[in-house]
């Protein structure tokens, strides 16, 4: 997901799901603060919303991204 796929004053992203169809997925109140928070932490300069950097700067891609989301769902969040 791109940073240019956001649409902030709707809360909507385009992704692209299953056999590459692009469709609009809108965000929580909840989900665009804590994504606003993140992306004001970020130092890089990348068109990417999730990366890494453990080999350079790069995107982060599903897989582990799920993981990542898996173990959040977990965590005491104030």
């Amino acid at each position: 997901m791109r940073l240019k796929d956001i649409n902030w004053e709707t809360g909507e992203i385009i992704v692209k799901g299953k056999g590459n169809h692009f469709r609009a997925v809108f965000l929580s109140t909840k989900a665009t603060y804590w994504l606003k928070k993140y992306l004001s932490r970020r130092k890089d300069k990348l068109e990417w919303v999730w990366v890494v950097t453990l080999h350079g700067e790069e995107r982060l891609t599903a897989k582990p991204l799920r993981h990542q989301f898996k173990l959040l769902r977990y965590r005491d969040w104030e």
